[in-house]
């Protein structure tokens, strides 16, 4: 009977093909774990003057969403996927086309799900050139299907524009992931056109472990490893010390019992050795295609980050990002001291190198300074339990009972709305054009008092049938949009009343503990104090990393001042006034 350790695994081999893009026009393929995406974006009224970038920035924050909304589900079924792929698109403006793919592999099933003129191939029977094809019909919704896969079956995932020439070619026959995505590469590249993007996937029962999708966790852990190579080791020991079990000489034999007995155990010690040498064989095999699987892709980020540093510098830093993802997978993968480790060890402390230098990070200095410097934080200092927002003229704060206005010039309070049971639990406050929000955490609602003859008018910034989460909520700026900034880390940004799309990109390392957010109409960025990493995170106003500032007294502060113009940051941490310099 074979033994059950050394039997390969069912795997998904898979290669990519993507054109490059244009400046209307942009796909990627991607995939983490079993789940397998092609993407293609289109503007559709080609405005000249629009960020080359955007479409990039677009569809890296989609795929960083369906991820977010994928891998969160509970249970991973049609119904569920298909509505985390809705929720992943649903704010994606009229003027951008897009044209979506992806499988999903659970045990011996596979789902597929098709959005706009995408489309999946699918080829069970190797020796013809038929395929199943099944392509999406409309632009917004989602065509659903799921069947069991065989093996040897090959699929094809491709986007808008890809699949009106995949079924012409019967050079598909018979030929691996790999081999295809070869001959696919000069054509897709030769068209020209920004939006194609195909993945090509072949599932074996019962072939080694290719690929880099989520059956690579299942490897064997580097001591399990160890126990199996010692197993090994046993093997040649008792092989080497047969005479030890079998002490010939104290056996009485004749002629023909011995030659007999001889050749016995130059079976035993024949077929050992195949057994030994075909394990070895195998596990060298695996290694080397699990390591040709990862560190290529990984080093190709690296290179394109590298490439792309004097560029797009944000660019750059999530390809340095995504190489540093994959190694940090692929590491586990390879025994301890061996020579893909070492390979995979050296490339990751390069990456980490580059991404330290990319980070645009900025060790400060904060100086003290006296407190009469920032009129907004000294005050803050004396009223330590109380929200605070400003405009170019006055100061605002709350308490239970009022909101009150300090005037910069006057150098005086006054209570200017008064609390008729409009607000229970105020945590945050905004002003935008004279008009007064309150996020109040227990109502999860923000309310607006916009000044009228003789005093303020009440209303609710949410309609009645919308009730945002703000359980955790910490700090709200305003900038036209309302952003809301939440314990974890999370953005969540409002726009008329409705919830808009918020993602942070770039940022290597998550916000931990923040507890204030600025911006506002006259400031190009979004500041956060993240005090759990002592920093103040600068956002550009599309969620895109752009700097950072590190000091420690960043980690006891309760509140900061930006002055863009100035080029100034003031900090107020345990009733002091510290100022850095925005470089």
């Amino acid at each position: 009977m074979q033994n059950s350790d050394f039997e390969a695994q069912p795997t998904i081999n898979f290669a990519k093909v993507v054109s490059v893009p244009t400046p209307f026009s942009w796909s990627q393929a991607y995939n983490a774990g079993k789940l397998f995406v092609v993407l293609s974006l289109e503007k559709n009224n080609h405005n000249e003057d629009e960020d080359s970038d955007s479409l990039n920035i677009l569809g890296k924050n989609l795929l960083s969403k369906l991820e977010e909304e994928f891998f969160t589900l509970d249970a991973k079924n049609s119904a569920s996927i298909k509505q985390a792929i809705l929720a992943t698109f649903k704010n994606v403006d009229e003027v951008t086309t897009y044209s979506f793919a992806a499988s999903f592999f659970t045990a011996n099933k596979l789902y597929i799900f098709l959005i706009g003129r995408s489309g999946v191939f699918i080829k069970r029977d190797l020796h013809t050139a038929k395929f199943v094809t099944v392509l999406g019909k409309d632009p917004k919704s989602v065509t659903s299907f799921a069947g069991n896969v065989k093996d040897n079956d090959l699929i094809l995932l491709t986007t808008d524009h890809s699949n009106n020439f995949l079924n012409e070619d019967a050079f598909l026959e018979d030929k691996s992931a790999y081999a295809i995505a070869d001959l696919l590469t000069p054509i897709v590249l030769g068209k020209e056109d920004g939006k194609i993007s195909i993945i090509i996937l072949k599932y074996s029962e019962y072939k080694p472990l290719i690929g880099n999708d989520a059956s690579l966790a299942e490897q064997k852990e580097p001591k399990e490893q160890e126990e199996r190579l010692q197993q090994k080791k046993n093997i040649f020991a008792a092989i080497l010390n047969f005479k030890k079990y079998i002490p010939l000489k104290n056996i009485k034999l004749n002629h023909s019992k011995k030659v007999f007995l001889t050749l016995a155990i130059m079976v035993f010690v024949i077929f050992t050795s195949s057994v030994y040498f075909t394990i070895q064989k195998q596990e060298t095999a695996k290694t080397q295609a699990l390591f040709e699987e990862t560190y290529p892709e990984a080093e190709k980020k690296y290179n394109e980050g590298n490439s792309l540093l004097g560029l797009n510098k944000n660019i750059a830093r999530e390809n340095f990002l995504e190489s540093k993802k994959i190694l940090q997978h692929a590491i586990s993968l390879f025994s301890k001291n061996s020579k893909e480790e070492k390979q995979v060890s050296d490339l990751l402390k390069k990456v980490e190198d580059a991404i330290s230098l990319s980070s645009g990070v900025n060790l400060v200095n904060a100086k003290s300074i006296d407190p009469k410097e920032s009129t907004f934080l000294s005050l803050q200092a004396q009223k330590p339990q109380q929200p605070f927002t400003k405009d170019e003229n006055n100061i605002y704060f709350a308490d239970a009972d009022a909101v009150y206005s300090f005037s910069k010039a006057k150098n005086s309070e006054i209570a200017i709305i008064k609390n008729s049971n409009s607000w229970q639990d105020a945590i945050a406050l905004g002003v935008y054009f004279g008009n007064i929000y309150i996020l109040d955490k227990s109502q999860k609602q923000i309310l607006k008092f916009a000044p009228i003859q003789g005093g303020f008018g009440k209303s609710n910034y949410f309609a009645s049938d919308f009730s945002p989460d703000f359980t955790s909520a910490v700090s709200m700026a305003i900038d036209g949009s309302i952003f809301v900034l939440l314990s974890d880390g999370t953005i969540q940004k409002f726009t008329r009343g409705n919830a808009d799309q918020f993602t942070i990109s770039g940022l290597d390392t998550p916000l931990s503990s923040p507890s204030k957010i600025f911006t506002d109409r006259n400031t190009s960025n979004i500041y956060i104090l993240d005090n759990g990493n002592s920093r103040i995170v600068v956002l550009n106003k599309e969620g895109i990393y752009q700097n950072q500032y590190q000091t420690e007294i960043l980690k006891t502060a309760k509140d900061f001042e930006v002055l863009e113009k100035d080029k100034k940051i003031y900090i107020l941490s345990k009733n002091k006034v510290y100022e850095i310099e925005i470089k």
